[in-house]
């Protein structure tokens, strides 16, 4: 086993723009295995977020921040016919035994949510 930050190391990915992480509850091991590359290229984020996994990413508080300083989180809402609205994500509103898919877009990137607030499917 690898993690990513090896995997990313070794194929010389230098300009990594998005990561999906479907991984039924292992996301904060994920991201913990990803942690330079999130550091060095602080691509966006695709992933589903269980709120019982919470406490791996150092709780409500510390969410998104954990993962990038500054950075807005906002969840993928609706799936009619491949459209998704991107609405801001609360993670004190997420039910306990929900699912929810999320998109972590650091702060430098704040212009991607102009005129983006529907789009298509990301992953």
């Amino acid at each position: 086993m690898r993690t990513g930050d090896e995997v990313v190391a070794s194929r010389g990915l230098t300009n990594v723009k998005i990561v999906k992480i479907d991984v039924e509850g292992f996301e904060p091991q994920v991201c913990a295995g990803l942690r330079e590359t999130l550091r060095q290229q602080r691509p966006f984020i695709l992933m589903e977020l269980w709120k019982f996994n919470l406490d791996s990413f150092q709780g409500d508080a510390a969410f998104p921040e954990c993962l990038y300083p500054s950075s807005t989180a906002r969840e993928l809402e609706g799936r009619n016919n491949g459209q998704y609205r991107l609405v801001p994500y609360d993670i004190r509103r997420h039910p306990r035994d929900a699912q929810a898919e999320i998109l972590i877009i650091p702060n430098e990137f704040g212009d991607f949510l102009t005129g983006n607030s529907f789009c298509r499917y990301l992953a």
